[in-house]
């Protein structure tokens, strides 16, 4: 259900956020992409979905950068707990209003959603609330910039393929995921004994998952460290998983393997 609607509205606040954060550089004529747009958009249509207030936006936006921060450096922890706090705070009135007052938004759907007749409490909803401004900002932030990076320094000739021809979005987005993709690496445990390349591996044992090597492997890409939105052996697409495909052809191993579902990247095909 959660995915339902997820569905139905990305495409119309991707457009709106994607508009709304255009108007404030346009007039300009140049943009530092990476503050002006990628680490503010998918905040902004995550924020929307949840339908929460609009005008405290850019408040999401440094709440959102002061938790990713807090993450990656020990010295700005205690900073990223401080937003944690104020965005629990900030949560609490609007999750129990909504359990209250049901509407069609994200969060009224998270609060009535049911799990052997089971709904999240109040503290569980909050924390999912922020997961999702958290985490799936930060990896849809980072793989635009990457995206953009590409096309404008990289390969502009490409982009000038792209410009003629926005179906081809699709493409660039691909490549980048197999090329240059967010996240290299997974830890994973086995379920079983098995055995690669000669080598028996326990069950329950620890295992590194290179996903950048796989997206790399010659044995499933040709010129595998070229980046390239016309290669015709990789699967371009935009279903929910990745891994193997039908047509025969490899997928990208960006989001690993499997069903994957992210709000913040299921943008229109015609919109970069």
């Amino acid at each position: 259900m959660i995915e339902q609607i997820a569905r139905e509205q990305i495409g119309r606040f991707s457009a709106k956020a994607a508009d709304d954060l255009a108007k404030g550089f346009a007039a300009s004529g140049e943009v530092e992409l990476v503050s002006q747009f990628s680490n503010q958009f998918p905040v902004r249509v995550i924020s929307n979905m949840l339908a929460l207030p609009r005008e405290d936006e850019n408040t999401f936006v440094r709440w959102y950068q002061e938790l990713l921060g807090g993450a990656n450096a020990p010295a700005t922890v205690a900073r990223a707990y401080h937003a944690r706090g104020e965005m629990w705070e900030y949560l609490d009135p609007i999750v129990r209003e909504r359990i209250d007052n049901p509407g069609e938004d994200l969060v009224s759907r998270i609060v009535t959603a049911e799990l052997d007749g089971k709904r999240m409490t109040v503290d569980e909803v909050k924390g999912f609330v922020v997961l999702l401004l958290a985490a799936g900002g930060d990896t849809t932030d980072k793989a635009i910039s990457n995206m953009w990076y590409h096309m404008l320094y990289t390969r502009r000739d490409q982009f000038d393929a792209v410009k003629q021809d926005p179906e081809l979005w699709t493409n660039v987005f691909t490549e980048m995921m197999r090329y240059d993709a967010v996240v290299h690496v997974q830890p994973r445990y086995t379920t079983r004994e098995l055995v690669m390349h000669g080598e028996v591996i326990p069950e329950r044992a620890s295992m590194v998952l290179y996903l950048a090597a796989g997206n790399r492997d010659d044995r499933a890409f040709e010129a595998p460290d070229t980046f390239d939105i016309f290669r015709d052996d990789l699967h371009m697409g935009r279903e929910i998983r990745s891994g193997r495909y039908s047509d025969g052809k490899n997928g990208h191993l960006g989001f690993g393997m499997g069903q994957h579902f992210c709000m913040a990247t299921r943008w229109p095909a015609k919109r970069p």
